[in-house]
């Protein structure tokens, strides 16, 4: 039997959560600018210009794509260290887990669907005027509140959205543009790696040879989002090992470098990727091409291991260690899934309203400049009040465990002793 793990003091990883909410600001970006300056984000007939800001470093402000796989690896790390103290109880684990996910689900569709009836198809017209073929077809769920309650309840954490789960179902899954609130697609797959993460937990405690194990495991799931969440596990262990040993978290300046050139490198190339004439790189090609016993390959391959690499090189510089913990990015942080789920229906419908009213008069560019503002405005200020969902979500998972394990275990390890929120 491998000797217990401690977990790592909160202090000394605060940091991640920071990480978090500079994540959740790309994916707010990638869909303002998707919207109304969709030349920065889709490549086609765009300008010169437009096509060169797009390759270059300045469009990992805006890569949602990269932003949603570190929340997968952050995910991986932070539950690989709650789930170390709940082993006894798997099911209060996993339950608490569902309602920590359910609840501002719920109460993101709740948000939407007032906007959804008040503004109805508004968004279609803005993308038309902002040459948006994404605006167009987005939040477009059938009519009825027995839609509202499937997409409400079910699709975003049991169901899912189009390529949520590895095996594709045809008629199971809902289209992504039906969706109240689209960014919910990454819960099923948040709940899916949850019960990865509680697996490898459960057999790290079962085996000195879990490295191996890793390693014949990520040979099954390399091409797919889980071996995000499996980066995430090595991480915490590794973390774990160094702190056993009392070396420092921290990785030679040079080293963490070179580890954020190579994933941004990666999560760049990966967008001229996706056109013919520019190709992707030879092993992304070789690798899923390639009739493996594994899971299929995802649209984002080059991503999934560019976020890893940009989340390696974030979480263990010493120099961004401690700008990252400064308050104005703690801050964020805190307001990392606030953001992620109140920003789509303010981008659907207010962002949309300001299109369409004042584009006629100022012109589309300046209109969508006014439109972004208001929505990253809104945002934050909603960002805020939605807060309070979030932390009732997480008292109310933390009571539903403490209902099943009874209240000696939840004392003994707070939540408070994980290193970010999750």
């Amino acid at each position: 039997m491998a000797r217990p793990l401690a977990v790592p003091e909160p202090g000394r990883l605060a940091h991640l959560e920071s990480i978090r909410g500079l994540a959740a600001l790309q994916v707010l970006l990638l869909h303002v600018f998707s919207a109304f300056f969709p030349a920065l984000v889709f490549l086609g007939s765009e300008p010169v210009w437009a096509r060169i800001l797009h390759g270059s470093p300045l469009f990992l402000l805006c890569d949602g794509y990269s932003a949603v796989y570190i929340f997968f690896v952050l995910s991986g790390v932070v539950l690989t260290f709650a789930f170390q103290r709940q082993l006894a109880h798997p099911a209060a684990a996993l339950l608490s887990r569902v309602v920590r996910l359910f609840i501002p689900a719920f109460c993101a569709c709740l948000l939407a669907a007032p906007f959804r009836l008040v503004f109805g198809d508004l968004h279609a017209r803005a993308g038309l005027i902002t040459g948006s073929n994404w605006l167009v077809h987005a939040f477009s769920p059938p009519p009825g509140l027995a839609q509202w309650l499937k997409d409400a309840t079910l699709n975003p954490l049991f169901l899912g959205y189009d390529n949520s789960f590895p095996f594709e179902a045809p008629g199971f899954a809902e289209s992504i543009n039906h969706a109240y609130v689209a960014p919910l697609w990454s819960l099923s797959i948040e709940l899916q790696g949850s019960i990865l993460v509680f697996l490898l937990v459960l057999g790290a405690r079962a085996t000195r040879f879990w490295p191996v194990v890793l390693a014949a495991l990520a040979l099954l799931i390399f091409r797919s989002h889980f071996i995000c969440f499996l980066a995430g596990h090595a991480i915490a262990l590794a973390i774990q090992a160094r702190q056993r040993a009392r070396g420092s978290l921290h990785l030679p300046q040079a080293l963490a470098v070179g580890l954020l050139v190579l994933g941004g490198f990666l999560c760049l190339q990966e967008e001229f990727g996706r056109h013919a004439e520019f190709g992707r790189l030879a092993l992304t090609r070789a690798a899923c091409d390639l009739s493996l016993f594994s899971l299929p390959c995802q649209a984002f391959p080059q991503k999934i291991y560019g976020a890893i690499f940009l989340f390696i090189g974030l979480a263990f510089s010493a120099p961004l260690g401690r700008v990252l913990t400064r308050p104005a990015f703690v801050a964020l942080g805190r307001l990392s899934f606030p953001i992620y789920l109140a920003h789509w229906p303010i981008l659907m419908g207010g962002g949309s309203f300001v299109v369409v009213a004042l584009a006629p008069g100022i012109g589309v560019a300046l209109a969508g400049v006014a439109a972004g503002f208001l929505v990253i405005a809104a945002t934050f200020a909603l960002a805020r009040p939605f807060s309070r969902v979030d932390a009732f979500a997480i008292a109310t998972a933390r009571r539903c465990r403490a209902l099943l394990t009874g209240p000696v275990e939840n004392r003994a390890a707070p939540e408070a002793a994980t290193p970010a929120r999750s």
